[in-house]
């Protein structure tokens, strides 16, 4: 009854498992017995083969539908059954692992912010100063497309900077009655001028019995805009740039939806599971954090965000909100 998994294993097959075990792994008491304890633990074959008595190891548990989860194992030589066996206490660690990730990312954040500061003065000086060259200088075409890329190159670095202090910052909510549909045009407008400069089809289907509901606006259209980033960012080698947005409002539960689907690059399976941590990011430019405050907003509004993806075709953001 220990709230910890228990487990015996002979011949690297479970021939005893407690209950908490069986609960930790969703897996039948009856039907464990005998199980590979490989399926169950990642890299077990490299943890018998190292195999030090009492010592705590950390590894990856699988669970019956494949999700991985942090455990901690401690293992000792025993005799069950008057025959040799590896007796285990497994833990998950999962909360552990939180509170060190927490802390770890606290200490980041702060770094970064104060990085963050000083460069975003650097760059708003170098930008003003541009401007003035430009309006006093007389620039042939080359030049004059050398001067955009600088400026490109700027907005680039000034987003970096917006979602670093971003991130770095508790999220406060500010609630007011608004319209899903008008927060989403809004966001449009002003991604218009990128649209037109990538040549991207927008296509934007309004939901019209979407009612009004208790949003942060300017929070939300954070989360808009940084999808719409990466959506734009997955179009680049393709040759028919396509954005499909969809607003909906259903009718069997309280909830809207915000759907936005672009015919891109997609997302590789082994990256969609990670696509929301901190720092992760497998383009060139970018520090990864776009989408990790997107999830953060979305927890705290009490929403889910859904992702699906097939590499070369499609990648598509759902995001539900609670009426």
């Amino acid at each position: 009854d220990i709230s910890d998994g228990y487990f015996v294993s002979r011949k690297e097959k479970i021939i005893f498992a407690n209950n908490a075990f069986c609960k930790m792994f969703n897996q039948d008491k009856k039907s464990i017995i005998g199980f590979p304890i490989s399926i169950l633990v990642k890299n077990y074959e490299e943890i018998v083969e190292n195999f030090k008595e009492g010592e705590n190891i950390e590894t990856k548990g699988i669970k019956k539908d494949g999700a991985e989860f942090p455990v901690e194992i401690k293992a000792n030589k025993i005799f069950y059954e008057n025959k040799p066996a590896i007796a285990g206490i497994c833990r998950d660690i999962t909360e552990r692992m939180k509170i060190v990730e927490n802390e770890r990312l606290a200490v980041i954040g702060r770094l970064a912010a104060a990085f963050a500061h000083e460069i975003r003065n650097s760059i708003s000086s170098i930008k003003v100063n541009i401007q003035v060259l430009k309006s006093k200088l007389t620039l042939d075409s080359i030049d004059k497309k050398r001067i955009e890329l600088i400026f490109k190159d700027i907005e680039k670095l000034e987003k970096i900077i917006k979602d670093t202090l971003f991130f770095s910052k508790p999220i406060e909510l500010n609630l007011k009655s608004d319209n899903l549909n008008s927060i989403v045009s809004n966001v449009l407008k002003k991604f218009l001028p990128i649209f037109k400069k990538n040549q991207i089809q927008v296509k934007f289907e309004k939901d019209k019995d979407i009612s009004d509901i208790l949003i942060d606006r300017e929070k939300f259209e954070i989360i808009v805009e940084n999808i719409l980033f990466n959506s734009i960012d997955a179009l680049n080698d393709k040759n028919r740039k396509k954005i499909v947005i969809r607003t909906k409002q259903y009718k069997r539960k309280p909830a809207q939806a915000l759907i936005i689907r672009d015919n891109g690059c997609g997302i590789d399976k082994e990256n969609l599971q990670n696509i929301f941590l901190p720092f992760f990011t497998t383009k060139s430019k970018g520090m990864g954090l776009g989408l990790s405050n997107v999830e953060r907003i979305i927890s705290l509004i009490n929403g889910k965000i859904y992702v699906k993806s097939k590499p070369q075709n499609f990648t598509e953001f759902k995001i539900e909100i609670p009426c």
